[in-house]
């Protein structure tokens, strides 16, 4: 949750060609001016899954997912994720599908010459795609 610095997730190992799935869904007292947060990723290739509760004050309007390059004492190459998919929720409470998504997506590049870029959004949600020497022209899913 922000503002926070990187966190490890020791509970999953991550190795190229990996299929990740993440997830932030609201678990209880989703109308409160404080919500119950479940934060999930599982390494669909290995199998690991890691899950962690928090309490978080939102205003429930928006959703943000991010790409960036990992940081040591210097900002790192961004690593190849090809194309990232990121879908709409539709299940669950009513009060929380999201039935039109639009994208204020931000281009990235890194001294290296990596690029990150989004597409235009549709029913089907967005992609994130990775390029290199030239922003990724980033097809809609």
């Amino acid at each position: 949750m922000l503002p926070q610095a990187p966190v490890t997730i020791a509970a999953i190992t991550v190795n190229p060609g990996n299929q990740i799935t993440a997830s932030v869904q609201c678990v209880n007292a989703c109308s409160a001016r404080k919500q119950n947060w479940q934060l999930t990723m599982t390494n669909n290739t290995t199998g690991q899954t890691w899950s962690q509760n928090v309490t978080y004050s939102s205003s429930l309007a928006s959703a943000d997912w991010i790409e960036e390059a990992p940081v040591s004492s210097n900002v790192l190459p961004l690593a190849d994720f090809n194309v990232v998919g990121i879908a709409p929720y539709v299940g669950g409470n009513a009060a929380w599908n999201l039935l039109t998504m639009s994208a204020n997506g931000i281009q990235m590049s890194d001294p290296w010459g990596q690029t990150s870029s989004a597409s235009s959004t549709d029913a089907n949600g967005f992609n994130a795609c990775w390029g290199y020497g030239a922003m990724a022209n980033c097809p809609s899913p």
